[in-house]
């Protein structure tokens, strides 16, 4: 499907997604005409995997989906795919209708069955591990489904909808599906049973899956349940699974035993949920199995992970466990990592609450405030500055920036332009070349930095050509720069 053949709504979403990837300031003034924002928007349409010829190339790699984007998107696909198109695309739209005819035989809740079905499918397949190559079999499948992947989908189908009719009649025709399921077999477009089971499946579902065909415990399954059950935080599940009939076959938790082996170490993984409800709760259950505390490894890097993504409830448990504020200890100068707050600060202003936290019990504020710096993130540094935190005395060696509203800021707060490691294609007005960004560029020139230290000038030249940044070039020549470069391999000027 061609990208202006899409609805209006997922095409605005789009170009939303890609002007926030560049900057709205920068997407107004470049437009699309300039060449490394309409690379940008490029990659954004495949980074959020909006063209089916996406798929034939899997060297691409990318930070993150946006999840809205492909639900709509393969929502947009299944509904209107022509009966000739893609054969997957194809059958998920008959494998739809066969649950949704399944769901509204007989009381149903008051839910908008079709909707509900078609929603619950995209959701199961776009949070599948494997989401890329999910999509690459939708789009590049050319063969039929066969019979036996049938029975597959719809079972997976049945777990992501708790459609437990369909859920039993697939059991009773393969009752591997659920034998195997502790092993993480799967639908290759709707993922894991175990994971869809976890995530969405109600208590009538969990309580037929974990009772095997002759009415026992299916006990290496009930324990995967309640380790990814913890893992996506779903709190009431965790409770559920653990209480499953327990009294007739109570849990193993710490045992060392070959057969139950998961069950044994379910607490320890049950522990690596990011939820505080699950994660006291499990604790609670640890100290009425395990004699042994926490490991100090455990904590650290608890605490780094839920600072990053501003667990509050989770830090402030953490720290009441005993974890370090500062993190983990390094062979090296400071010999502290202090990666909890440097991590929480990289995100910026939303996780103020937790830098402000971390820094009451120990933390370095100077690595928040260098962080804050080299990502850019001017409503937290200036945060931190209105409460006392002191700005760097020089211009550090930007990682990321540098960043108009950071440098105006650390000018007007006394932060010396005598840079603290001035070297080539690290400096600031080199950076400054490569993102095109003149106010920048005549900024750190009027506060004194140095164009014409040694290499500063032959680097900024370098980068623009490099780049094929004309503005840049005459901008360069304007301020006296010599725009004739030699090449470091052949040694020839151009």
């Amino acid at each position: 499907m061609q990208l202006l053949a899409l609805p209006a709504e997922i095409f605005e979403k789009i170009v939303y997604e890609a002007i926030l990837a560049r900057g709205l300031g920068r997407g107004i003034r470049l437009r699309l005409v300039n060449k490394h924002f309409s690379q940008a928007v490029w990659h954004v349409v495949c980074t959020f995997r909006m063209l089916d010829t996406l798929f034939t190339k899997p060297e691409r790699k990318t930070k993150a989906i946006s999840k809205s984007l492909l639900r709509d998107y393969l929502e947009h696909r299944i509904l209107h795919e022509p009966a000739y198109g893609k054969p997957v695309l194809v059958f998920l739209r008959r494998l739809l209708e066969e649950v949704q005819r399944e769901r509204t035989t007989g009381f149903i809740e008051a839910i908008d069955v079709p909707d509900f079905c078609l929603s619950q499918f995209c959701l199961a397949m776009v949070y599948n591990n494997s989401v890329v190559y999910t999509f690459r079999q939708i789009f590049e499948g050319s063969d039929e489904v066969s019979d036996t992947d049938y029975e597959s989908h719809l079972f997976a189908a049945a777990l992501c909808t708790n459609s437990l009719a369909i859920a039993k009649r697939c059991a009773a025709k393969n009752p591997h599906f659920i034998s195997s399921m502790h092993r993480w077999n799967e639908s290759h477009l709707f993922g894991s049973y175990l994971s869809l089971a976890a995530r969405y499946g109600d208590f009538e579902m969990l309580e037929f899956l974990m009772s095997d065909a002759k009415g026992s415990v299916n006990r290496p399954l009930r324990t995967m349940l309640f380790i990814r059950s913890a893992e996506l935080q779903r709190a009431e599940v965790v409770r559920f699974v653990y209480n499953h009939r327990k009294e007739e076959v109570p849990w193993e938790f710490g045992q060392q035993s070959e057969e139950f082996r998961d069950e044994g170490e379910a607490l320890d993984k049950a522990m690596l949920t990011t939820s505080s409800e699950v994660l006291q709760f499990v604790e609670r259950l640890r100290q009425e199995y395990l004699p042994w505390p926490h490991p100090e490894p455990y904590l650290k890097e608890r605490l780094r992970d839920a600072a990053q993504v501003r667990n509050f409830e989770m830090v402030v448990h953490l720290l009441a466990q005993g974890a370090n504020a500062q993190g983990g200890m390094d062979l090296h100068p400071p010999y502290v990592t202090n990666g909890p707050i440097e991590k929480a600060a990289q995100r910026g202003i939303t996780h103020w609450n937790v830098i402000e936290l971390l820094i009451k019990h120990g933390a370095d504020p100077n690595v928040a405030v260098a962080a804050a710096v080299d990502r850019g993130k001017v409503d937290l540094l200036r945060t931190m500055l209105e409460h006392g935190l002191q700005p760097p005395p020089t211009f550090q060696k930007p990682t990321f920036g540098p960043f108009l509203d950071i440098v105006r800021l650390l000018l007007k707060v006394g932060t010396s332009v005598d840079l603290a490691e001035p070297v080539g294609m690290n400096h600031p007005l080199v950076g400054a070349i490569k993102m095109e960004h003149t106010a920048l560029f005549d900024l750190l020139i009027k506060s004194g930095v140095k164009l014409h230290a040694p290499g500063i000038a032959e680097a900024c030249v370098q980068i623009a050509k490099k780049d094929g940044l004309e503005s840049m070039l005459q901008l360069l020549q304007k301020h006296g720069v010599e725009i004739t470069v030699v090449d470091d391999d052949t040694g020839i000027a151009n």
